[in-house]
């Protein structure tokens, strides 16, 4: 054996690998950029238009007809009086829907009442027993009633 193996320096890469790797770092952050940076645009949408003024004398005779057709669906017994509720809570928000331009078809009461919807949230808080509680509470003429008002109160 030798006592002194002697010292190696480690071998030099050529200055092209350098290069090379560089432009393909810069290569992959500039492709990362150009997929990510779309995403981040945020536009703004357009506020809801609702119904114009001249329009809503016809939405409320349709829905004021959609809910006398509920009505005399459950009173000839085509329909469950619970399904009936239901109906008429569903007409209903269909309506704010349209007339507002809010989407109130899943609205909470609290949601219908922070955006401003107080009679349909009045109406729907009143069908509420009807719709969910135990047993037969509330009459459908009622509920009905409570629609017809809501529909009638929409400015």
């Amino acid at each position: 054996m030798q006592d002194n193996p002697g010292f190696y320096a480690p071998l030099q890469y050529n200055d092209q690998w350098i290069w090379a790797g560089c432009g393909l770092l810069l290569l992959v952050a500039c492709w990362l950029g150009w997929v990510l940076w779309p995403n981040r645009r945020t536009t703004v949408a357009p506020a809801p238009a609702g119904v114009p003024p001249s329009g809503l004398p016809g939405l409320r005779e349709r829905y004021l007809a959609g809910i006398d057709a509920v009505v005399a669906d459950a009173g000839a017994g085509r329909i469950p009086e619970r399904d009936a509720h239901q109906q008429l809570s569903i007409l209903l928000r269909a309506f704010a829907s349209e007339a507002s331009g809010v989407d109130a078809t899943r609205m909470t009461l609290q949601e219908l009442h922070r955006n401003g919807l107080r009679p349909i949230a009045a109406g729907v808080a009143g069908m509420y027993p009807a719709e969910f509680g135990p047993g037969q509470q509330g009459a459908v003429a009622e509920s009905a009633e409570a629609a017809r008002q809501a529909v009638l109160a929409w400015n």
